[in-house]
């Protein structure tokens, strides 16, 4: 080896020159931090992209969706329904054209006997199925033959509760299921929307890129493809790290041959000089030679800055559904419901129990019967988000208020009543009287309506007759209820006008006739006696002649998703 400020041979290891007296420096240990120092550098890296392939795709959109998709399945099986609507919602916010979203919707609302709501999305499926492409709808199809007699059952199931008109609603859906059973072409013509050649392109270059060899996560794109193409040069690198060191062993035969080793100690040297002598004309030639691979190293740290940014930013894709669910409007009403309505009116207490009646004052009598009867959340016209209907006794009439939802807060949009209550009874004559709260779906309007049948009360001459009223509201766009039809018979007289006055509903109003000395007429609620009603809230009042006690009974099916 030279001497770094004379250039004069000297012997390995020592400490000073011979000639000139500098202070000879251990060179050995700082070639092996200049090349400890790359070879860190390229480990960062490497673990760097490695984290972001392996953390990136698990915050994709289909990740999401499928996790909310098995969530909502999950309960679905253990039958914890408002769950499952919860997860199935949220899906569908995620990706509103998902078949598969809508799929389980339409079967939790079945499940929860709810055959309108189970319906409109029945019906989002079928539009989700039409307009999927070919290669997407025919998986989803096959996901569908695996429990084909399942979903036949259900969407035929839900098109005969809901009493819809168009029966083939989900009929799409069975004859995709149909066409996987029988191994049809790709020609298939159910599907409307044509086949475009370009999208299948995309496809077949995801494929090719190294991320699947992780082995899932098949739903990355654009985004993804520049994480997953960097793994495959990274590995490369790692090789160079342990032939790093074989350089090292060429100054070695530097005793044998001397005109070869006066070239090669030199850029040796000149690692050294650079912390002691600048001045030397020689060695700034040479840090050239030593900055070749400082490029190579400057280049890979690019990429650790960019994977870090993306892994800074999986948290917030994970806590977006927090203000989701949050501003929902559904839980909002829900929490009105339980914190205000039933604050300032309580469930009524007087089911099973009797009151005192007195028949010169009936209807004193009948303002002790007070109290919230059954409440629920639905949609009432249409525009996607729920309504919550309360309906409540109040004064021995039932009636309703419809409350909507307006950013943060809870709004009163109307209200029905009957009436007509308990209070004309005939002391003489024994005594039944039903008043019930029901919805009917007609030609895509939903109706809110109010029925009562009495036997036994007073016509109004003091002598016992049997009586009929109802009340029809349609719900406007606004969720503002707003009366729309209404009847009345006594003793079966004027039924065909009492039919005519409640058709505008899609009601036939043909029982009215029957109801003639018949307490038990409407018992088993308007939907025994009338097709496509589905039964709310059914109040009865019974007395014994000269009894002055009159026995109550309240029958609640809303269900008031917690």
């Amino acid at each position: 080896m030279r001497c770094p400020k004379c250039k004069k041979k000297i012997e390995k290891n020592q400490k000073f020159c011979n000639y000139c007296g500098a202070e000879i420096k251990n060179q050995e240990k700082n070639k092996n931090i200049k090349i400890f120092l790359p070879i860190g550098a390229g480990c960062i890296c490497i673990l760097v992209i490695v984290v972001a392939v392996f953390v990136m795709p698990k915050t994709t959109p289909a990740s999401k969706l499928q996790a909310k998709l098995d969530l909502g399945n999950k309960y679905l099986a253990e039958a914890n329904y408002e769950k499952a609507e919860i997860a199935f919602s949220e899906a569908l916010k995620i990706d509103e054209k998902s078949p598969a979203a809508a799929m389980g919707l339409a079967d939790t609302y079945n499940k929860q006997k709810k055959p309108y709501k189970a319906a409109q999305y029945l019906a989002k499926a079928s539009d989700n199925v039409k307009n999927m492409k070919l290669s997407d709808a025919e998986e989803y199809a096959k996901q569908l033959s695996e429990q084909k007699d399942y979903y036949e059952k259900l969407i035929r199931d839900i098109n005969e509760k809901s009493n819809n008109n168009n029966k083939t609603e989900g009929e799409i859906i069975i004859q995709v299921i149909q066409d996987v059973d029988n191994d049809e072409s790709e020609d298939n013509k159910i599907f409307t929307t044509p086949t475009p050649t370009p999208e299948a392109d995309p496809e077949p270059t995801d494929n090719p890129t190294p991320t699947p060899v992780d082995g899932t996560e098949v739903f990355l794109s654009t985004e993804d493809s520049e994480i997953s193409s960097t793994p495959v040069p990274e590995e490369t690198p790692t090789p160079e790290i342990t032939e790093e060191p074989v350089p090292e062993e060429t100054p070695v035969p530097e005793t044998t041959e001397e005109p070869m080793p006066e070239e090669t100690p030199v850029p040796e040297t000149t690692e050294e000089s650079i912390p002691e002598e600048a001045p030397a004309p020689e060695i700034t030639e040479e840090p050239v030679q030593e900055e070749a691979p400082v490029p190579e190293i400057t280049e890979e740290p690019m990429p650790e800055e960019a994977p870090a940014p993306e892994i800074t930013e999986e948290p917030v894709p994970e806590e977006t559904p927090i203000p989701e669910e949050t501003v929902s409007s559904g839980e909002l009403l829900i929490a009105y419901a339980n914190e205000v309505i039933l604050s300032q009116s309580p469930y009524a207490s007087f089911n099973g129990s009797a009151i005192s009646y007195d028949y010169g004052n009936g209807a004193g009598s009948a303002a002790a019967l007070n109290g919230t009867l059954g409440m629920e959340c639905m949609d009432l016209n249409g525009d996607g988000l729920e309504e919550l209907l309360v309906i409540s006794m109040k004064s021995g009439k039932i009636a309703f208020d419809v409350y909507e939802a307006e950013g943060e807060s809870v709004v009163l949009k109307g209200s029905g009543t009957a009436d007509a209550g308990f209070e004309g009874a005939v002391e003489g004559a024994p005594y039944s009287g039903t008043q019930e709260c029901f919805i009917k779906e007609n030609s895509g309007t939903y109706y809110v309506g109010i029925v009562c049948h009495y036997v036994g009360t007073n016509a109004g001459d003091g002598n016992p007759c049997t009586r009929t009223f109802a009340w029809i509201y349609s719900i406007g766009a606004d969720g503002t209820p707003s009366g729309i039809a209404s009847g009345s018979c006594s003793d079966g007289a004027d039924a065909d006008s009492f039919s005519g006055g409640i058709s505008p509903a899609g009601l036939s109003g043909s029982w009215a006739g029957e109801g003639l000395d018949n307490p038990g007429l409407l018992s088993g609620g308007l939907s025994s006696v009338e097709s496509g009603v589905e039964d709310l809230v059914i109040v009865t009042g019974s007395m014994e002649a000269g009894s002055g006690s009159m026995n109550m009974s309240i029958e609640d099916k809303t269900i008031l998703e917690d």
